[in-house]
Formats: structure tokens, sequence, C-alpha cells
């Protein structure tokens, strides 16, 4: 190498990395099961308390994980594989050796996986299945109303699916860009057949609150501290209505707000 050649060397460093939530697990060496133990990589919750939790800030929640706890964890594990489902976590992370890589802080959550692919699906179940329950609507209405709707250019791609006849007992089903189209035209779609203050559609309400703020381009200090308010009360309404189909993705959102303060929106 030429002295030239040295001056223009590049330098550079990893700042974190972003994947779904079995591919984090995977690369920060953290159990990847999901239902049952300890089944986050933010904190040391169990698979059966993620009911009793909407914010980080309520009293009893548990705690944190730490870079220093974590390398204890890890080092124990290392020592006694049996020690894995205590701490949650199973091995070094394959990129443990890098300076600027840990696994508690360098694996920020996909909101893409955690709430496209997640929150939202069930929240649309959710809360059309209650509007059916009550006979505000039919499938077959809800069917028709979205075969006829001109969605525009932009999401011309993306139309959502017609729900089957075996809908509720089926899901939604569709891609990540169809299933966010769906939730954000469900109010034009039906939203004048539904009486105020109900259940469901206030549910369906609080949870768009909630994604405007997680998916804007920019945050402030303030909005992001509503936003921990709207993910409690979100997830007391799913409660609720369906506790039995809340999934760990909504405990990943009580992380949100504070991991949001420290990646950026």
């Amino acid at each position: 190498m030429t002295i030239d050649d040295k001056a223009h060397k590049l330098f550079g460093s990893l700042a974190m990395v972003s994947a779904d939530n079995l591919a984090s697990h995977y690369t920060g060496g953290f159990r990847m099961c999901f239902n049952s133990g300890r089944m986050c990589r933010f904190c040391m919750i169990c698979f059966d308390r993620i009911c009793e939790f909407g914010s980080e800030t309520w009293d009893g929640y548990p705690k944190l994980r730490t870079e220093k706890e974590h390398d204890m964890h890890v080092s124990s594990v290392v020592a006694d594989g049996t020690l894995a489902p205590v701490y949650g976590v199973t091995k070094p992370s394959a990129l443990h050796s890098l300076e600027s890589f840990h696994a508690v802080t360098s694996l920020p959550p996909d909101c893409m996986h955690d709430v496209l692919e997640g929150v939202i699906p069930q929240v649309l179940k959710v809360c059309l299945r209650g509007l059916i329950v009550e006979k505000i609507v039919t499938v077959q209405t809800f069917n028709e109303r979205l075969e006829r709707f001109k969605f525009g250019q932009n999401d011309a791609k993306n139309i959502p699916c017609t729900r089957p006849a075996s809908f509720p007992k089926s899901g939604i089903s569709g891609s990540a860009a169809q299933k966010w189209c769906l939730f954000r035209y469900r109010a034009l779609l039906i939203g004048d057949l539904v009486p105020v203050d109900n259940v469901s559609w206030e549910l369906y309400i609080c949870c768009r609150k909630m994604t405007e703020i997680i998916f804007a381009p920019s945050a402030t200090v303030s909005q992001i501290a509503y936003l921990d308010l709207l993910i409690a009360d979100h997830h007391e309404r799913f409660i609720d209505l369906a506790a039995d189909e809340i999934t760990p993705k909504f405990h990943f959102l009580t992380h949100y707000p504070r991991l949001m303060s420290v990646y950026g929106p």
C-alpha cells in the first residue's frame, strides 16, 4: 500500500442490526422460542406475564436487560447450559467480538414485523369480529364495500383481500402492505355503520393513534410520552376483548417509547 493509499483508507463500525425477531434473537444469542419462558431481548419478562404490563413505567415491570448483566448471563450459560431458560440466552452473540456491537443495545425492534404483521392483523380481526357479533356489519357487507372502493394509484398494488365466509374463524390474510392498506382504509370502508363509543371500534381508533406515531418520520419528546400512554391504553382494550389472543409482539411495543428515544423514529 502506498502512502497515498493509506491516506484514503476508510474506517467504519457497526451501528445496529435490523431484522425480524427470530433473526435478531439468533444473532444476539437469545432463546428463539416466543411462546414460553423468557422471550424478550429487551427485558426479563416471561411469556405467561405479557398481559400484565402495558408500559415500562408500570410498577412491577420486569427488569430491563443491561450490557453488564447480559454478559454475566452469557458467561453463566456457557458454564452451565441448563441455565439458558433462566436467563433467556443460549450462547454469546455471533457478533460479540465487534467493539461497537452488543446484543442488548444493537438489535432494535422492527415495526414492520411487530406492528404490520403482528399487532395490526390481530386488531383488525378482533374489531371486525366484534362488529359482526353485534350485527353491525356482515362479512358480505364488508366484502362488497371493499370490492367497490376506489383505491388510489399508490395503493393499487396493495389492495386488501376480501374476507372468506369462514371469518372470523380465519385470520387476516395478505402481505404486510395489504394489511397496512386495509388498516388505514377501514374507517372509510365501514366507519359510517359503526355507532359512537363502540368498544371494538374504539380499539381500532386507539391503534390508529398509536401507529401514527410509531410510523411517523419524526417524533417529539412529548409525542413519545403520549405514545407510551396510547400503548398502555391499547393493550388494556385488547385484553378486555381478547386476552387469549395477545402475542409477544404486543409486549414488544411496550418498549417502543424508550427505544424510539434511543434509536430514533
